[in-house]
C-alpha cells in the first residue's frame, strides 16, 4: 500500500470552497470527513456540500479543516 501525506490547506472562506478528488472537509465538531467533490454533510451539520449544484459552506469555518492527500 502506497504512503500518502496529509496536508492541511489555509482556507478563510475567501472566494469559492476548494475542490478536488484529493480534498476533503473535516468537521472538528463531530470528527466527519466529507469528500470535496460529493454532495454530503457532516453528523452535526456545520458542513454541507451539495456537489451536483457545485455549492456548499460551513457554519462554523473555525471548526472545519480543508485536507489534502499527496
Amino acid at each position: 500500500m502506497k504512503e500518502r501525506n496529509i496536508k492541511i490547506l489555509e482556507y478563510q472562506g475567501d472566494g469559492g470552497l476548494p475542490k478536488g478528488k484529493n480534498l476533503f472537509y473535516l468537521c472538528l465538531n463531530c470528527h466527519t470527513i466529507i469528500p470535496s467533490m460529493k454532495s454530503g454533510s457532516c453528523l452535526c451539520g456545520n458542513i454541507l456540500i451539495d456537489a451536483d449544484e457545485g455549492r456548499g459552506g460551513f457554519k462554523d469555518i473555525s471548526q472545519t479543516l480543508v485536507l489534502e492527500l499527496e
